[in-house]
């Protein structure tokens, strides 16, 4: 029999539940400036973005975590028109956009990415990824470290 969890008592759908809220509740005063376009803020299910001007690049250190350089910085763009952009160049901006955690991988899970992913004409893996990806790597190599240092 395959269980169905309830989503209110779901621990990781309250986590993300809470973190969306938080996110919201940190920019809900927030006034978007009627003189140049703005990206709004947005919850990536990993980190909370802020608002940011048309045309800039933001970074925000990356999560802690297995397999993680913290030292490192996520970024997200904010095209001229003031909305996320998309994953790769030619990727059209959206509202919801992508976030580049390339920079956040260790060596040898960027090494990792390299075995599974590759089979391209040189042997080499794109390792951007995308966040919904990144998040369950995220959260497995998080688990697999937890288990392995009880």
């Amino acid at each position: 029999m395959v269980s169905t969890p309830n989503p209110s008592t779901d621990v990781s759908q309250l986590f993300l539940n809470t973190s969306l809220d938080s996110c919201a509740y940190k920019y809900e005063e927030f006034v978007i400036p009627n003189t140049v376009p703005y990206c709004n803020w947005t919850w990536d299910t990993i980190l909370c973005w802020p608002p940011a001007p048309a045309g800039s690049v933001i970074r925000q250190r990356c999560p802690p975590g297995h397999g993680i350089d913290t030292s490192k910085f996520a970024e997200r763009r904010c095209s001229a028109e003031g909305r996320w952009e998309g994953r790769g160049k030619d990727a059209s901006p959206n509202m919801l956009g992508w976030t580049n955690y390339t920079p956040c991988y260790s060596p040898e899970v960027i090494q990792l990415f390299r075995k599974l992913y590759a089979g391209g004409s040189n042997g080499e893996a794109d390792v951007s990824g995308d966040k919904c990806f990144f998040s369950l790597l995220y959260q497995e190599f998080n688990c697999i470290y937890f288990v392995c240092t009880l």
